[in-house]
């Protein structure tokens, strides 16, 4: 089986779509804001072509994931709510299955679950550069589908800017 490069975002976008926090920044694709929202979020980098994956018996979505979390950003002591989701359609984006669980967890991810978490004020979940490699299910091994990155949260100005960063997708049947 070989890779197939879904976007490696060293130039560009690469025609992946994306709203709100995500923009291309030297490199990667990056998601943050320094604008203060006092609502509920999500904004997705949705790959922008469909892959053929109808004649695999197995898959795997690679890439690599940053998070810039800062600790003192904010001076709520909860829990925030700020997580990167990886999602995957089997029928061109027009549903998603379960979150991807993250594979192997990076630093400071514990207990973050389907998903990857920023921290709260005094925790700091920062990690640098870390490859994944997440087993695609069954649904999402179909002749259009598509991947993306959703970012989610209650008030987006307490993710730190960057935030999120995203580089080298690919996928291997």
């Amino acid at each position: 089986p070989s890779a197939l490069t879904l976007g490696s975002f060293a130039s560009g976008s690469d025609g992946w779509t994306f709203d709100g926090l995500w923009r291309y920044s030297g490199g990667a694709m990056v998601a943050g804001s320094t604008t203060r929202y006092s609502s509920s979020y999500s904004q997705s980098l949705t790959q922008g072509q469909s892959v053929d994956l109808s004649g695999c018996g197995a898959a795997t979505l690679s890439f690599e994931v940053k998070l810039s979390d800062d600790a003192l950003y904010d001076s709520d002591p909860t829990d925030r709510s700020e997580r990167l989701y990886v999602e995957c359609s089997g029928d061109g984006g027009v549903s998603w299955a379960a979150p991807l669980t993250p594979n192997p967890a990076p630093p400071n991810q514990n207990g973050c679950g389907n998903s990857y978490c920023a921290g709260k004020e005094g925790l700091d979940r920062s990690f640098g550069w870390t490859a994944q490699s997440i087993t695609l299910p069954s649904e999402c091994l179909k002749a259009t589908m598509k991947v993306r990155f959703r970012a989610a949260g209650s008030s987006a100005w307490r993710l730190y800017n960057p935030g999120w960063l995203v580089r080298n997708v690919a996928v291997r049947g």
